[in-house]
């Protein structure tokens, strides 16, 4: 009985397992689409509003869901209290900051930080073509993490209940 106990048991841990490393690519997914929300609303708030850019990153994080918006604010505290120079340094170290609690890659980072090092050093169109540049590459990335998301999140649950009878198999 209690050998009958041990096998569910780790049947039970390695399909959580599966569902858990699964959910990361759901994750991804869903903070790139609040990315891309997020620079919608920036560009927004700079090129129609006029905000300064402290006031808009507080503004982004008080709409926006927790980890991405996390980055926002701090980088507008940054900037508030004169703790760096620039745009990108703020965001940098924000994102440094972050990241642990984040789903992002490498790759998603950079296209925020590309974003943030012309931001608020140039024209009103040089403006809005760097937020459509930033646009369009976040689009393009959110359908690639899209196709990830629905093919390896299904192989990583099926992987993680399979892997469980497998060794509970090999067990009894």
């Amino acid at each position: 009985m209690l050998r009958l106990l041990f096998l569910i048991f780790i049947v039970v841990i390695c399909s959580i397992l599966g569902y858990i490393y699964g959910e990361k690519f759901n994750s991804r997914f869903l903070e790139l689409q609040e990315l891309l929300r997020i620079i919608i609303n920036l560009q927004n708030e700079i090129l129609f509003c006029y905000t300064p850019l402290p006031e808009c990153f507080k503004k982004i994080h008080e709409t926006s869901k927790k980890p991405v918006g996390n980055i926002f604010k701090m980088a507008g505290e940054k900037l508030n209290d004169n703790e760096v120079y620039t745009v990108y340094e703020a965001i940098d170290k924000s994102i440094k900051e972050n990241k642990q609690n984040m789903s992002l890659k490498n790759e998603d980072y950079n296209i925020l930080l590309d974003l943030s090092k012309s931001l608020g050093e140039t024209s009103i169109d040089g403006q809005t073509n760097i937020f459509e540049l930033a646009k369009d590459n976040l689009k393009r990335v959110i359908e690639i993490a899209d196709s990830e998301c629905q093919k390896n999140r299904k192989l990583y649950r099926y992987l993680g209940v399979s892997l469980g009878f497998m060794i509970a198999i090999f067990l009894f």
